[in-house]
C-alpha cells in the first residue's frame, strides 16, 4: 500500500514540474553494508496551498556512484516527460561527485542547462 501511494504522490509533483519550475536538493549516502542510496527532495511552489512545499521525490539504491552514474538515476526519476531544463536551483552537501565545480554533477548540469549555481 505504501508503495502505491508513493508512486502516486510520485507522479503528482512530476505532473506538476512539467508546467513550471523547481529546485532539487539532492544527497548521497552509503550505508554499513555499503550500499550507496541517493535522496531526491524537491522544493517547489505548491498553487493550490500557496505556499513553498519541500517533497521527497525518491530514495533510490544506486550502483553507479560516479557524477555520470547520479545524474542518469535523477534523469530516469524526473522521467521524460519532465525537462530538466526546469531546474531552478540546486542544493547538496559538499560530497565532491555532487559539487565538484570541474566534473561534479552541479557542473554538469550548470553547463547542460546553463544555470547559475553558487
Amino acid at each position: 500500500m505504501q508503495d502505491g501511494i508513493a508512486h502516486y504522490e510520485r507522479n503528482e509533483i512530476l505532473e506538476i514540474f512539467k508546467k513550471q519550475k523547481f529546485s532539487l536538493l539532492v544527497d548521497e549516502s552509503t550505508d554499513i553494508s555499503v550500499t550507496q542510496i541517493l535522496a531526491i527532495v524537491v522544493r517547489f511552489f505548491d498553487e493550490q496551498l500557496f505556499n513553498d512545499k519541500d517533497a521527497l521525490l525518491d530514495a533510490i539504491v544506486i550502483e553507479n556512484g560516479s557524477t555520470r552514474g547520479l545524474y542518469d538515476a535523477v534523469k530516469s526519476t524526473l522521467t521524460k516527460d519532465v525537462s530538466m531544463s526546469n531546474i531552478l536551483g540546486f542544493a547538496s552537501d559538499n560530497y565532491s561527485t555532487l559539487m565538484g565545480n570541474k566534473s561534479g554533477f552541479q557542473k554538469v548540469i550548470e553547463t547542460i542547462f546553463r544555470l547559475y549555481l553558487q
